[in-house]
């Protein structure tokens, strides 16, 4: 892209051509693409996400945890059970 001599130092934004202290050169809308090129960057391409899993002893886990997890297997659980009782029902989910 060829920049003009009063724009040579500009930074391209999305809404125009600005100075290093924010002051609009020229305002243009201007594209991701245009942008990269005009600042002379390249896209940035961002890495993906990696979810580790967590190893979590089911027993310290509370009543609600206990039914959202349940709820991941399809299955919904009664809080008014004792804890104990939903903990073994959530451990046959998960060994099934």
């Amino acid at each position: 892209m060829k920049k003009a001599g009063w724009l040579k130092n500009g930074i391209a934004t999305e809404h125009g051509i600005v100075t290093a202290a924010g002051e609009m050169l020229k305002r243009k809308k201007m594209t991701s693409h245009a942008i990269n090129e005009w600042n002379g960057t390249s896209a940035v391409v961002a890495a993906p996400v990696v979810e580790e899993e967590v190893e979590v002893e089911v027993e310290d886990l509370t009543k609600n945890e206990l039914e959202k997890l349940a709820r991941t297997y399809g299955v919904e659980l009664d809080k008014r059970e004792s804890k104990a009782d939903l903990v073994d029902a959530v451990k046959a989910l998960i060994t099934e």
